[in-house]
């Protein structure tokens, strides 16, 4: 993980969450159901390591924190090191530990659930943008 590492997560991270998202209703045995209210889309980094020492020092986060809106990250993984994860107060949790690429993905499971299952698209809405 490097500076630039960092500003093309955000980057990309900032397109995906810029692009129109849809929402539409969803037919059912049981009859149809209300279109699903869209959540916010969790954005990461996962590298196999890092060029800074200390991993998790001032540096890091200095270029974390430069990423404000839809740009912030949400989620990080440094592979031989460790892991990082926003909190609800706009502060990131560093933590150097074993085993971090399972501590990650658990995690990142875990916060998956959070946001239940994906919403039926209105593919018609996408279709139309081929014009």
């Amino acid at each position: 993980m490097n500076a630039s590492h960092i500003g093309y997560a955000q980057r990309k991270i900032a397109s995906v969450r810029n692009l129109q998202r849809t929402s539409f209703p969803i037919p059912t045995i049981d009859g149809t159901k209300k279109a699903k209210v869209l959540m916010p889309v969790l954005g990461g980094i996962l590298t196999l390591s890092s060029q800074w020492s200390p991993v998790f020092g001032d540096t890091m986060m200095g270029h974390l924190m430069a990423g404000q809106g839809n740009e912030r990250l949400d989620a990080g993984c440094v592979a031989d090191c460790g892991n990082l994860w926003l909190n609800e107060d706009g502060t990131y949790s560093l933590a150097e530990e074993t085993k971090p690429v399972t501590r990650f993905l658990l995690e990142l499971m875990s916060r998956l659930q959070a946001v239940a299952t994906v919403p039926m698209i209105d593919m018609r809405a996408y279709a139309k943008k081929l014009e």
